[in-house]
């Protein structure tokens, strides 16, 4: 039995009802609960949800943050602002405890991607991610255990922040691209009634076999690909040709998946199975459209790839110049510094997001491109030859 949100195997009886959902955690419930949706749509909710209790706790730990500042913002010749030892540690703590769900939500996920990197050994912009914000964490968390010392929780909750409002752009764009993929299987009946052996059944479109007789009545979509050998009428064809008036169409002619018979019953023999026709094979192409990388992805990912081991190793020498010239404060101060700061948080998102956001649009308008690369190129087209129709 598997988790009816993310799919992992359960363990333990049949739920008590039939068709009561099943989930492996509580995790999952809360999240199912929460997003009821499953797929891309139901992860970029999820997203949304932690991205907004962190962004709750992320404005607990500025404000709280700002008051523990000020003994250095203001001098205590200036002012009657002073905060007492008491005080300064109790701050502390509750900075501690807003900053650890937003460490969990945001950090952890972050986490498991970097530690997948690193094991593939293509270590990325997780891994500068996750030893900055563990980094600053970590020695938070002992500052506020030893009462002593400056704490960073701040910067690891605004440097999540951040980043996952990046992803959760990133997982947007993602569903909105994919749209256009199901708008495209939208056009196709789930069910077709065919004759098959002698019987008339009523199957699914992508059950569809060559030969099969399909009966399509007015108003209906064609379900596959095939030639018409009983009937005549008038079908609209303009997700495949382009052509914005129907066609009439009569025995002996082909016709296409996703056409609509506008006004006449026909029998189509399916000249492939269903799964073959025309418009799958667009879903398919504008699929692999969005699987494609082109060469600008290829050029971020690479200095991606580049950047993260030269950070590490910068990092590394500004800690044992840090070492020796103030110990180890100011190692930790110096190797934590460079690895926030060379943070590109930008850098691993721009390029794909315009990539699948100028993908899903070009479909919306009835433009597909067979991989993204032939999006770029198409900055250096300098001569576009349309026919009668405008396709």
């Amino acid at each position: 039995m598997a988790c009816d949100y993310c799919g992992l195997p359960v363990a333990g009886g049949r739920p008590a009802r039939e068709g009561e959902p099943v989930y492996c955690c509580y995790g999952c419930r809360f999240a199912a609960q929460i997003t009821r949706a499953r797929g891309e749509q139901g992860h970029a909710a999820w997203m949304i949800t932690r991205l907004g209790l962190s962004v709750f706790c992320t404005m607990g730990v500025m404000v709280f943050s700002l008051a523990l500042y000020s003994r250095d913002v203001y001098s205590r010749g200036a002012t009657d602002i002073h905060l007492g030892e008491a005080w300064v540690d109790l701050l502390r703590y509750v900075l501690l405890i807003l900053a650890t769900p937003v460490f969990l939500l945001l950090g952890l996920p972050i986490l498991e991607t970097a530690w997948a990197q690193v094991r593939r050994g293509t270590p990325a912009l997780d891994a500068l991610v996750v030893l900055g914000v563990a980094g600053a964490y970590a020695s938070s968390y002992i500052a506020t255990l030893r009462g002593e010392g400056d704490v960073y929780y701040e910067t690891a909750c605004m440097i999540l922040v951040l980043i996952t409002l990046g992803r959760s752009l990133e997982a947007s764009a993602k569903i909105r691209a994919g749209q256009a993929v199901r708008e495209l299987e939208a056009l196709c009946p789930d069910e077709v009634e065919v004759r098959r052996d002698g019987r008339t059944l009523r199957v699914p479109a992508r059950q569809v076999r060559r030969g099969d007789r399909m009966r399509v009545g007015p108003g209906r979509r064609i379900p596959a690909d095939g030639r018409i050998i009983r009937g005549r009428s008038l079908v609209d064809e303009r997700i495949v040709t382009g052509e914005s008036l129907p066609v009439e169409r009569n025995v002996g002619d082909v016709v296409h998946a996703g056409s609509l018979n506008v006004d006449g019953i026909l029998t189509v023999e399916a000249d492939a199975p269903g799964t073959h026709s025309l418009l799958f094979r667009l879903s398919d192409l504008l699929a692999e459209a969005r699987r494609s990388r082109g060469r600008y992805e290829r050029i971020a990912d690479r200095a991606a790839r580049l950047l993260t081991p030269v950070v590490i190793v910068l990092a590394g020498a500004g800690a044992v110049l840090g070492f020796l010239r103030g110990g180890g404060d100011e190692a930790l101060m110096t190797a934590l510094s460079v690895l926030l700061i060379a943070c590109p948080c930008a850098l691993g998102i721009a390029t794909p997001l315009a990539v699948w956001i100028g993908l899903g649009t070009a479909a919306r308008r009835g433009l597909l491109f067979r991989t993204a690369e032939t999006m770029e190129r198409l900055a250096r087209v300098r001569v576009v030859a349309l026919d009668k129709t405008g396709t």
